[in-house]
C-alpha cells in the first residue's frame, strides 16, 4: 500500500524552471532521500549545476561528519561560480 507523503513537493517539475546555478549535496547512504532522487534533480535542472556525493554519509550527518569536505565543496563551487556565469 502506498502511503501519501504529507509534504510532497513536485521538485522534478519545478526544477525545470530554475534559472540559477545549483549545487546538489547528497550522501550516498541517505536513508530518507535516495541518491537516485538527487541525481534526477541534478540532471533535470536546466542551468549550471554541480553535484557532490559524500561517501558513507546519510541524510542527517553530512555536515557533522564531513565538515571540512562540506565547507570545501561549497567554497570551491562559490569561487568558481563567476566563471560559470560568463
Amino acid at each position: 500500500m502506498l502511503v501519501p507523503v504529507p509534504d510532497w513537493y513536485p521538485s522534478l517539475t519545478i526544477i525545470k524552471r530554475l534559472r540559477a546555478p545549483l549545487l546538489v549535496l547528497h550522501g550516498d547512504r541517505d536513508e530518507i532521500v535516495p541518491l537516485a532522487h538527487g541525481k534526477a534533480l541534478h540532471s533535470a535542472a536546466p542551468e549550471q549545476t554541480h553535484m557532490h556525493v559524500f561517501a558513507g554519509r546519510g541524510h542527517n550527518d553530512i555536515v557533522a561528519m564531513s565538515t571540512t569536505e562540506y565547507r570545501s565543496v561549497i567554497a570551491r563551487w562559490a569561487t568558481d561560480l563567476p566563471t560559470r556565469l560568463q
